[in-house]
């Protein structure tokens, strides 16, 4: 101990006479011994705080032997109540009809689920209610009432159903009518539209038509271009008969209010400037007229022939109404025609009119037949 250590010490400085090997003095066994005690008063201090600790260390074993021994029978106890619980919860599962444990937790539905069961659960109820309220109801009202004949009911449902059947096939085959009367419409509106188009062809082929006809102006196409030629060959026969009959006749085609215009020709008399009909003059004027007419007309009917020139001119008859006047005139004209390059032939029985004429062609009929000779003078 300390104080063992210290008598010791105590010893060995009576003794420092005698001190041992190694040691220098005195002075330094003293400061070997302090160290010595002060280790011995440490040692002697952690021999006691073990001791304490071993104190301790035996209280607590005996503790924890005493919580061991309760916790054992705390873990006996826990053991018997979870195989109650467990035999239990099987009942338990069983009677609510799940195999065990695991089938209830997987039938188990989760926050949201639940949620939305217990909603719809909600509304059950509310509507059972209602249905509930509404039975009540009804009941009230059919308190005292004959109950319906089913057998009837049923029959007239039977008879109902038949019905809406055979309705049902009539819409069937009144749709498909529809729908041909459709395709009818549509082809009649395509057909209308070819008739309109056709119909106005028609109808400008028709204007055409009476424009062509005269039936709209009173004047036809081809009396309009008839009327043209003629104004053009009474303008030429104009020219020649201002040479005979002193110039007094010109000749027009008539045209008459309310009435349509045609090919009639009249004569105008410069004498007194008025218009009579051409069956007015005499023999020998209307002989010149119809002579200038001839002329005329001859002309038009070159000019519209490419310029080709009519080079004969043949004149039958009508001399015989003729004064020597007339006559002479008729003559003349002949003659310059003549002159002009052009042959004119005259057919006539006048002997006046043959003996003017140096060349002819004398036509004499017999018991055997006509026989013809030509004679010049």
């Amino acid at each position: 101990s300390a104080q063992a250590l210290a008598a010791a010490a105590a010893r060995h400085g009576e003794r420092s006479g005698a001190l041992p090997a190694g040691v220098a003095s005195a002075a330094a066994l003293q400061a070997q011994a302090s160290t010595l005690l002060r280790q011995a008063v440490a040692l002697e201090q952690a021999v006691q705080a073990a001791r304490d600790q071993r104190s301790q260390a035996a209280a607590a074993t005996q503790a924890h032997a005493e919580a061991a021994r309760l916790a054992a029978g705390r873990a006996t106890e826990a053991a018997a109540a979870e195989q109650a619980a467990t035999e239990q919860l099987q009942a338990a599962c069983l009677a609510a009809g799940f195999a065990d444990a695991a089938a209830l937790r997987a039938a188990m539905l989760d926050a949201p689920a639940q949620e939305a069961l217990q909603q719809a659960q909600d509304r059950f109820v509310r509507a059972l209610a209602e249905a509930e309220g509404t039975a009540q109801r009804a009941a009230e009202a059919a308190a005292g009432l004959l109950p319906p004949d089913l057998a009837a009911l049923a029959l007239a449902l039977r008879q109902a159903g038949t019905a809406r059947e055979a309705a049902a096939a009539q819409a069937v085959l009144a749709r498909r009518a529809l729908e041909q009367r459709d395709a009818l419409l549509a082809e009649l509106a395509s057909a209308e539209a070819v008739h309109a188009e056709a119909e106005a062809a028609l109808m400008l082929r028709e204007d055409l038509d009476r424009l062509a006809e005269g039936r709209n102006t009173g004047l036809s196409f081809e009396g309009y271009v008839l009327c043209g030629l003629l104004d053009q060959a009474l303008a030429a026969a104009n020219r020649h008969l201002a040479g005979m009959l002193a110039g007094r006749y010109a000749l027009r085609r008539r045209e008459e209010a309310m009435r349509k215009a045609g090919l009639d020709i009249e004569v105008v008399d410069r004498w007194n400037a008025q218009p009579r009909p051409a069956a007015t003059l005499s023999g020998g004027e209307g002989f010149c007229a119809s002579l200038a007419m001839a002329l005329g007309l001859a002309e038009t009917v070159a000019a519209h022939a490419g310029a080709r020139q009519l080079g004969a001119l043949f004149v039958d008859e009508g001399f015989g109404t003729l004064d020597a006047e007339t006559l002479d005139t008729a003559v003349a004209v002949l003659e310059g025609l003549q002159a002009g390059d052009r042959l004119v032939g005259v057919i006539s029985h006048v002997g006046e009119l043959r003996e003017r004429l140096a060349a002819r062609i004398e036509v004499t009929a017999g018991r055997g037949g006509s026989t013809a000779r030509v004679s010049t003078d």
